[in-house]
């Protein structure tokens, strides 16, 4: 016959009074092994979950809100002749300076030369006079356009496309009284622009850039 006898107290000053016998005895160690590992495993885990949505959000906004990449520029092409005027030659008119509308009113002049004007905008980059900027496998379409401004800076770079740049700043020279109207071309071919076709200069959108002080009205 099982006893009956209660279970005797266990007492100390750390701990209220527990029943000592067996059926009563502290949890075993594995089950409080279980417990502690899920008190710390749970917090660990949620914040790895909450790190790993605030990065999904990051990486999800700045694709959203990355710039389409440029297209790649498509490459000039090559033409046999003698001579350069500007209805070959494509430019592109840049303002850098403070005045309002010169690149528009520059580009007017170039496409009324016969050049073809394909875009009109403007720059942070501060220009002082005026740069004709080409590359360096285009020199005689630079010269050609070159030729029609006062005391302008010819820069060549890496592009291949091309295209000619007349960057406009706010000591804009003015363009000369004795411009080319062709210039020849001594290696026989030159590389020009694929397939221009005149267009309209485009609406003003040369003004000047946030960074840079507004000109004053008068």
């Amino acid at each position: 016959m099982a006893s009956t006898v209660p279970c005797a107290l266990r007492c100390s000053s750390a701990r209220p009074c527990m029943p000592a016998c067996s059926k009563w005895n502290e949890p075993d160690r594995s089950e409080m092994t279980l417990r502690t590992f899920r008190l710390i495993a749970t917090p660990i885990l949620l914040l790895g979950l909450l790190a790993l949505l605030v990065w999904g959000a990051f990486w999800g906004w700045r694709n959203l809100t990355a710039p389409f990449p440029e297209p790649e520029p498509t490459p000039c092409v090559t033409h046999t002749t003698d001579v350069l005027v500007p209805s070959q030659v494509s430019v592109r008119v840049i303002n850098g300076g403070q005045t309002v509308g010169l690149a528009t009113r520059v580009g007017e002049s170039m496409q009324a030369a016969g050049f073809q004007v394909i875009r009109v905008s403007n720059t942070e980059e501060r220009i002082a006079g005026i740069i004709i900027r080409s590359g360096s496998n285009n020199v005689d379409a630079a010269t050609l356009v070159a030729s029609r401004f006062n005391s302008p800076q010819v820069e060549n770079d890496a592009r291949v496309d091309g295209t000619v740049d007349i960057l406009v700043g706010s000591d804009y020279p003015g363009l000369a009284e004795a411009p080319l109207n062709e210039v020849p071309v001594t290696s026989g071919t030159i590389c020009l622009a694929p397939s221009p076709s005149p267009t309209d200069v485009p609406p003003p959108v040369d003004a000047p850039s946030e960074t840079a002080p507004q000109p004053t009205q008068s």
